[in-house]
């Protein structure tokens, strides 16, 4: 319980600090609207932690598990979460533009409204996960797996889905303008004018 109450209560300096001294674990951390810009923080378990409107720009994250993380209005322009867990995050309009997101587990996470411009998520998992009204213009998916997510309405303009799994994902009302699909598993894709891919 103390523990708990120290994780609710610190501050980014003090984060940083006791990751410094080898400390990984932070479950159920606090820290929502933190400067830790540029922070790296490779391997360290923040499952569950509040870090909505927090500012990762350019952290340094690979590895780390931020599973059902709070990452709602969360700034992670140009991050690295190559490998990280972010399975079932709230990242619901999070700046992720230029992040790289390469191997990433985003099962079930929550995207809708969020900034993907340029984000790369080759071999990214992002099975049922919700990417409604994201815009994701030049994002790399190349090999990502999207079976069942709920891309609807969102902006997939010169995204390259190259060998992309989309079986099952609701494309409805999407921009595919320029995109690359070659080699993409469609099979019951809901397409944009509201059709079923055969």
């Amino acid at each position: 319980m103390m523990m708990k109450a120290k994780l609710d209560n610190m501050k980014a300096e003090e984060l940083l600090k006791r990751y410094e001294a080898g400390e990984r674990s932070f479950y159920n951390l606090k820290l929502e609207k933190a400067d830790l810009r540029g922070a790296k923080l490779v391997e360290a378990d923040m499952r569950r932690a509040n870090l909505a409107g927090a500012d990762l720009r350019k952290a340094n994250l690979t590895g780390a598990d931020l599973g059902r993380a709070d990452l709602r209005g969360a700034n992670l322009r140009g991050a690295t979460l190559t490998r990280a867990n972010l399975a079932g995050a709230d990242l619901t309009n999070a700046d992720l533009s230029s992040a790289k997101l390469v191997e990433t587990n985003m099962v079930q996470a929550n995207l809708s409204a969020a900034l993907l411009f340029e984000a790369d998520l080759f071999m990214a998992n992002l099975t049922e996960a919700i990417l409604a009204g994201a815009n994701l213009t030049k994002a790399i998916l190349i090999g990502a797996i999207l079976v069942e997510a709920i891309l609807v309405a969102s902006i997939l303009v010169r995204v390259n889905l190259t060998e992309a799994d989309l079986r099952g994902a609701n494309l409805l009302e999407v921009d595919l303008t320029d995109t690359d699909l070659t080699v993409a598993k469609l099979k019951g894709l809901v397409m944009p004018n509201g059709s079923i891919y055969h």
